[in-house]
């Protein structure tokens, strides 16, 4: 796979690619991660959504079983997520070289490979879904409806599979705009179909999770759609291989040790989960509507250093690795200005919106932990910043081992200090846990950074 520009490389001239070699570092870069920042709003939004209208449409103990359910989430958010990012960065690298051909080639390995594997994987996850609420600690109150949830959410895995995919192609390409017009659409269909489903059908839980299915299935659909229409314009008069194997080892390269990271944080937010869910149904509020929150300000705001990412992967596949080192200093500023400004929301506005997900007879000691622990990971925030843009610096440039070590160090330091102060610190100690991996995860993230820059002479 070429890593270097061609003598004259020929790039896509439409107003829909994006190759970020040249040119302004700062404007570049935010001019391609406002889009995503927007679209990863609108995700949250969705993903939110259902929470809000569980806690009040429905009841507390719904708003419970869904919160269960957001930790089984995280396993195939590993799964589509890792297996995503591999694709990114190859295609990215690809395209950033020059080479339209190859670059069509890179996106229907990529599919055919992630299509093969969500088949698989939903074969293995519907029979297990049982097995793994019980693992959990799932009580007895709230198993029926987090059965239901996670029974119809895992039957949409290959919907899920599908758009992610479509939406890492697209930024691969440097088109972040097409994947903000999908999470509108999406974000605001979804929203639309809980309501009717809860609201006028009285179908419960079931009807938020049928409403998940038919927004991602409706939104895999358009987005795979248009991409394939954007293919037939990147190359319109050859016809590319449609499989390359060196380009799927390339991309297996990638996902391997992202979805092995990923599904190891997976495996600690379970178990994490599972701690929370043998302190009782106020604390299961509490963290689920405290971590609501947090995921929320903190996916919105690492989707600029997500965004670094593709930047990083096409200057690194053009061999201009002084712009990273510029654009990781443009990213550091804006990180730690945005984490401020979250920090003084989360201790002025933080028990205002803990209130928007819960009814008004809920309990109010829920409310104040879930405030409380919102407190400490403002503080934390700064830590997993600095971890996440010095990480995508990492992993642009493919060192992918690096990446894994500062995430492993982060999630072994919460899980274990999760359960070790647990009895000294009750609910505490997860939101503590969780800032002190995220401090250690940025320390290792900084110094690999620094021995890259060594090795490779960055100026």
């Amino acid at each position: 796979m070429r890593l270097a520009p061609r003598e004259k490389p020929v790039l896509p001239k439409e107003k829909t690619y994006q190759a970020m070699t040249s040119g302004p570092v700062a404007k570049q870069l935010f001019q391609f991660s406002l889009p995503l920042f927007f679209s990863m709003l609108f995700q949250q939004i969705y993903n939110i959504a259902d929470t809000i209208v569980a806690g009040r449409f429905i009841s507390a103990s719904a708003l419970s079983a869904i919160g269960i359910i957001s930790a089984v989430n995280w396993i195939y958010l590993a799964l589509t997520n890792g297996t995503a990012q591999g694709c990114n960065v190859v295609i990215a690298r690809v395209f950033g070289s020059g080479d339209r051909e190859h670059t069509h080639t890179a996106i229907t390995t990529a599919f055919l490979f992630q299509i093969a594997l969500a088949l698989v994987l939903t074969a293995i996850f519907i029979p297990a879904h049982h097995w793994i609420l019980r693992v959990i600690n799932t009580p007895d109150s709230l198993y029926g409806d987090a059965s239901t949830y996670l029974l119809i959410y895992t039957s949409a895995l290959l919907f899920q599979f599908l758009y992610t995919t479509a939406n890492a192609c697209f930024q691969a390409l440097g088109d972040s705009r097409m994947c903000l017009c999908f999470l509108i659409f999406s974000s605001l269909l979804n929203i639309g179909l809980d309501i009717a489903f809860v609201a006028f059908f009285s179908w419960g839980v079931a009807g938020i999770a049928w409403a998940t299915f038919l927004t991602q299935g409706l939104a895999a659909a358009l987005s795979v759609g248009v991409l394939v229409r954007r293919l037939k314009r990147l190359v319109p008069k050859e016809k590319p291989r449609l499989f390359d194997p060196s380009d799927l080892l390339s991309m297996l390269r990638v996902m391997i040790p992202s979805v092995c990271q990923q599904s190891f944080i997976s495996v600690g937010v379970m178990m994490v989960q599972g701690l929370v869910n043998s302190m009782g149904e106020v604390a299961i509020m509490a963290f689920t509507v405290g971590n609501k929150i947090s995921a929320f300000c903190i996916a919105c705001l690492g989707t600029v250093a997500r965004s670094f990412g593709t930047f990083a992967s096409q200057n690194f596949g053009a061999g201009k690795l002084d712009r990273i080192k510029e654009g990781l200093r443009v990213l550091l500023k804006f990180e730690m200005l945005a984490v401020s400004l979250i920090a003084i929301g989360y201790y002025t506005l933080g028990p205002t919106a803990i209130r928007l997900f819960v009814a008004d007879d809920a309990p109010p000691e829920a409310l104040a932990l879930g405030a409380q622990m919102l407190m400490i990971l403002a503080v934390g925030n700064f830590g997993l910043e600095t971890k996440n843009s010095f990480d995508n610096a990492l992993v642009g440039c493919g060192h992918m081992v690096e990446f894994m070590i500062t995430t492993f160090a982060d999630l072994f330091t919460r899980v274990i200090l999760s359960y070790a102060l647990a009895r000294v610190l009750g609910f505490y100690a997860m939101p503590v846990a969780t800032a002190a991996g995220w401090f250690l995860g940025g320390a290792l993230a900084v110094g690999f950074y620094f021995r890259m820059k060594r090795r490779f002479a960055i100026k």
